[in-house]
């Protein structure tokens, strides 16, 4: 079962992104969370606006995955970070961009980069994974979420 929450996440995205993200300056993000609990799993914190949406609207039913669609600001680094719960259980996810710099003979190089990670952080230990699953550096990538 997928749930949509794709077009909020957009919304949600361009609102954290400002106005220039929002035109085409910014790198999109699209993770897919899949929820692997026998519980529904909760939005309980995001570092980006959730526009008019209510936390509720992130919800996964057990078993389903969702995706979610954020495009970041389009800055040399940046992060994207959200905790889901279930009970006693709770996974904080986050996903970014960022430069690696190397000096070269003549000139340093800047290589972009996609990266992801996912740590339990409830009162009952929760299996928590993150996976970049297709990546372009300096434009959009997806990220594979799980909690179990």
């Amino acid at each position: 079962m997928k749930v949509a929450i794709g077009a909020v996440g957009i919304l949600a995205g361009c609102l954290f992104a400002l106005n220039t993200a929002c035109a085409g300056n910014g790198q999109a993000l699209t993770a897919q969370l899949h929820n692997q609990t026998i519980d529904e799993i909760k939005l309980i914190s995001a570092n980006w606006s959730l526009g008019d949406a209510l936390p509720e609207r992130f919800d996964i039913p057990a078993g389903a995955r969702a995706n979610l669609n954020i495009i970041h600001p389009n800055q040399p680094v940046s992060e994207v970070s959200f905790r889901y719960s279930s009970g006693n259980k709770s996974c904080t996810f986050r996903a970014g961009h960022g430069v690696k710099k190397s000096f070269g003979w003549f000139t340093p190089t800047e290589t972009p980069f996609h990266w992801a990670n996912a740590k339990s952080e409830g009162s009952f230990v929760a299996s928590c994974t993150a996976t970049v699953s297709r990546s372009t550096p300096g434009q959009e990538y997806s990220v594979q979420f799980s909690m179990k």
